[in-house]
């Protein structure tokens, strides 16, 4: 298996300006402690909160603005 870990804001976290701030924590919090060999070996998604269910979606700007920040993170 493929350890897939996804990551996103919600609206207010996303209304507020607030998405790679509140993504790249996340991002640390979830890899405290896992080996960089392990990370190498998972999937990264961007998936906002407010996506889920919502029929809206990020687009695709917004989508690499923050995978940029979470690779500059990593």
């Amino acid at each position: 298996m493929i350890p897939v870990l996804c990551i996103g804001e919600t609206k207010e976290e996303f209304d507020a300006n607030l998405c790679e701030s509140v993504c790249a924590i996340q991002l640390a919090k979830d890899l405290a402690g896992v080996s960089a060999a392990d990370v190498k070996t998972m999937i990264i998604a961007y998936e906002p909160v407010w996506a889920i269910g919502s029929g809206q979606a990020a687009t695709s700007d917004q989508a690499q603005q923050v995978c940029a920040a979470l690779r500059a993170a990593l």
